[in-house]
């Protein structure tokens, strides 16, 4: 069962907003609006929307309510009933959120797939009006159970989330469309179960616990996470922005973990980024090399997680005991071990696709990173770096005012342009280098020694 469905039934009641006017037509209307939004989106349904007083706020009942985290699955949480109270013109607080028990989901054709029971405790937060989130959360949930027809129960116990924002600057920072998502495939609960239980079991007695975490891995195949942020803007406490982010987005995924060898990928990458002149005032060369556009991707072939895994746990008496004060013995040994195994593995390391966009210029690296112990930095390479408008963004570095930074900058771009292999792309000038880190740690680019 993807996790997404925990987190989505769990939040779910901290999902709607409303207004600061007391008139319970009014919140009706915008709990409606608002709802039409999840709507139109595809991720919820429901039915009548119901606004009665009730002490110093608002009891708000949404029936039929139905949420749909995939296409091919389906929440019904029944009733969906919270209190909405104005707190002053800026503040909502919502409390006492709850939904029917237990929430019945199903297969987009409506064959019942599951059912998960949800025991709320607490739920409720407190919503910014002019930030557009919440500034206070306080959810308790003494437990989470899952049951489907093929599979083992799945219990979560004290499921707990809690938020607390100070802002004593009156600095604000803004975030929009922020979604989360998780996916495991090939799961054997039973067995991941077992294995969890005996890792607890270990580590309460002192016990061996690398058996355990190697059972852990070998009971699954593949996770995939993902993290994506439509927008996110920050502006000091004069109102004034200093940066804005928009479409960025990170995803995490590992594959044939069960396997002797399995793959592990990170994409890392942003569309837009815009920053305030003011942000370049200490370093002029700042605003010509911050990337406005990134996208970085690094892909691990060869990973022997269960070794790595073995590795690092039999270790872990011996890096508890320096720990103390030793932090940097113990860097040294679990990088040790981790090249170790490793570079037993063949493992390689994949850039290609990764590319950056300055004011002035763009960059793409591809390319390959193997993990080799008796090479002099741990590995050797071959990459492949190309850069695009090389001469517009040498011009502007050379117009810079004079300092310590713009010379370092300026040297760096006259290097690049001695040094370079031009082409053309499309009729677009491209300066290419040939990048390669030998076993003895020489450094080439186009086959001549940079040092």
């Amino acid at each position: 069962m993807k996790l997404r469905l925990v987190v989505l039934g769990s939040l779910l009641v901290l999902l709607l907003t409303g207004c600061d006017d007391k008139q319970a037509a009014e919140i009706q209307a915008e709990t409606e609006a608002n709802l039409a939004k999840l709507t139109a989106s595809g991720d919820l349904t429901h039915g009548a929307v119901t606004v009665e007083s009730e002490g110093d706020g608002y009891r708000v009942v949404i029936a039929d309510t139905v949420v749909k985290p995939a296409p091919d699955m389906e929440m019904h949480l029944g009733t969906l009933r919270y209190l909405h109270s104005p707190v002053d013109d800026d503040m909502i607080r919502y409390d006492d959120a709850e939904v029917d028990s237990p929430i019945s989901l199903r297969d987009a054709d409506g064959t019942e797939a599951g059912t998960m029971v949800v025991d709320i405790e607490r739920a409720s937060g407190t919503w910014y009006k002019p930030l557009m989130a919440f500034v206070s959360v306080d959810v308790l949930l003494p437990s989470v159970q899952m049951e489907s027809p093929n599979e083992p129960t799945l219990q979560f116990d004290n499921v707990q989330a809690t938020l607390e924002t100070e802002d004593p600057s009156g600095e604000r920072t803004a975030l929009e469309g922020l979604r989360l998502e998780s996916e495991f495939s090939g799961v054997n609960l039973k067995a991941w179960t077992e294995a969890s239980n005996a890792l607890d079991q270990a580590a309460q007695t002192g016990g061996d616990v690398s058996g355990a975490i190697v059972q852990m891995i070998d009971s699954l195949t593949a996770v995939r996470g993902s993290v994506v942020l439509d927008h996110m803007e920050h502006a000091d406490a004069a109102g004034v922005p200093q940066f804005s982010l928009n479409g960025m987005q990170m995803t995490f995924g590992v594959a044939d973990v069960d396997q002797e060898a399995g793959s592990l990928n990170l994409a890392i990458g942003y569309e837009e980024l815009t920053m305030a002149e003011t942000a370049f005032a200490g370093d002029p060369t700042a605003g010509l090399m911050a990337p406005v556009s990134a996208t970085i991707n690094v892909v691990f072939s060869n990973v022997p997680f269960r070794q790595v895994a073995s590795t690092l746990t039999a270790m872990a008496p011996n890096l508890t005991q320096a720990g103390e004060g030793q932090a940097d013995i113990v860097a040294l040994l679990v990088l040790s071990a981790l090249q170790t195994a490793l570079s037993n593995a063949d493992t390689r390391i994949d850039l290609s696709g990764t590319q950056f966009a300055l004011k002035d210029a763009r960059m793409t690296l591809d390319g390959i990173v193997d993990v080799d112990p008796d090479a002099m930095f741990g590995a050797v390479a071959k990459l492949d770096l190309a850069i695009y408008d090389l001469d517009v963004l040498t011009e502007r570095a050379m117009a810079l005012p004079t300092g310590p930074e713009a010379q370092q900058l300026q040297g760096a771009l006259m290097y690049l342009a001695s040094a370079s292999e031009r082409s053309e792309d499309g009729g677009e000038p491209v300066d290419r280098y040939k990048i390669v880190v030998t076993p003895t740690g020489d450094v080439q680019v186009n086959g001549q020694p940079v040092f």
